[in-house]
């Protein structure tokens, strides 16, 4: 085949995949590399900074989390080399850096007003990185030797849920009581068997508490806390415009607040971001491409969204990505 043959050829895919993206109400955005890892790093976890920029990772190979300074736009990196904030077997107070799980980055709060990288891992413990000063506190989770299969851990308020498979439950702690559980209200209240064995990941909206539950098999469930009931779930997003549904999601985010609240959710298994309204609605499916034009998404396994201008961050491989329209 000869050059101009070649493309030809690439222009008529290229004109297909954008007449398809058209039917499935797709929108493409290209990312940029923003860091690359040597070949042993995969990245399982990403966490931006709440007010002056910074980029958190969690390298779940080796058992690590990664500190990328940046402005406060988060366009720049201002330090060449990210830092080792917490690592496999670390000493902290009293505790031991087990496997990490998850990794948030909290707001300052009543209790401690300094904003941390948080990270939770399996045994039961929070580990907080203060990006002020570069002090890191651990805090033993109580009733933790209960846990069974913990994957994920979100907040809402004063307050820090924990994803526990095993037990088929989403442990709730109070931060400004010490991260305690009390006895009459240690988890989340559902109406129904809520099915948390098959589940990979949740969140809560800021303002009230709504929960948004992510399944490995594609299922959604958006649930109201205060009654413990289905408010809509994937049956409705099929109805709403999900065309195709969810192959083998991994990751599910609430961002902005009021009229500009979005529910974001990674499904590698189609190489799509999914953006829905909170009350179940379709309103765009991303497809994100690096500059050789090959799709990110199908390797992705976190991501982060600023709110303001919107901008996309995406760990895959041992890749951190930024992408926009």
């Amino acid at each position: 085949m000869c050059i101009r043959d070649s493309i030809e050829v690439a222009r008529m895919r290229a004109d297909a995949r954008e007449a398809l993206d058209r039917i499935d109400g797709v929108t493409r955005m290209t990312a940029e590399l923003f860091y690359a890892y040597d070949d042993g790093a995969n990245l399982t976890g990403i966490a931006l900074g709440l007010a002056e920029g910074g980029v958190a990772v969690l390298d779940g190979a080796n058992n690590r989390v990664l500190l990328h300074v940046t402005d406060d736009a988060f366009r720049e990196l201002t330090a060449e080399e990210p830092t080792t904030i917490t690592f496999n077997g670390q000493s902290v107070g009293t505790e031991v850096v087990g496997p990490i799980v998850d990794l948030l980055w909290l707001p300052g709060r009543a209790a401690e007003t300094r904003d941390s990288v948080t990270m939770l891992d399996r045994t039961g413990v929070l580990f907080s990185h203060y990006t002020n000063l570069g002090d890191t506190r651990s805090i033993r989770l109580g009733n933790s030797s209960a846990w069974l299969d913990p994957v994920a851990m979100a907040t809402y308020l004063d307050r820090l849920y924990v994803l526990d498979r095993g037990a088929g439950q989403i442990w709730k702690y109070f931060a400004d009581q010490n991260y305690v559980q009390t006895e009459d209200d240690p988890a989340i209240f559902f109406s129904a068997q809520a099915g948390l064995d098959g589940a990979v990941d949740f969140d809560l909206y800021s303002e009230d508490g709504s929960l948004v539950v992510l399944y490995a098999d594609g299922r959604v469930r958006y649930y109201d806390t205060r009654s413990g009931r289905v408010q809509w779930d994937e049956n409705t997003l099929q109805q709403s415009g999900l065309t195709t549904p969810l192959v083998a999601p991994v990751a599910v985010k609430m961002v902005g607040r009021g009229l500009n609240a979005s529910i974001f959710i990674l499904d590698p298994g189609s190489s799509r971001l999914v953006q829905l309204s909170r009350g179940g609605t379709v309103l765009t499916q991303y497809r994100v491409l690096d500059q050789a034009g090959d799709e990110v998404l199908s390797q992705a396994s976190d991501f982060a969204v600023t709110d303001a201008p919107q901008r996309v961050f995406v760990v895959a491989g041992n890749a951190i990505y930024a992408a926009e329209r």
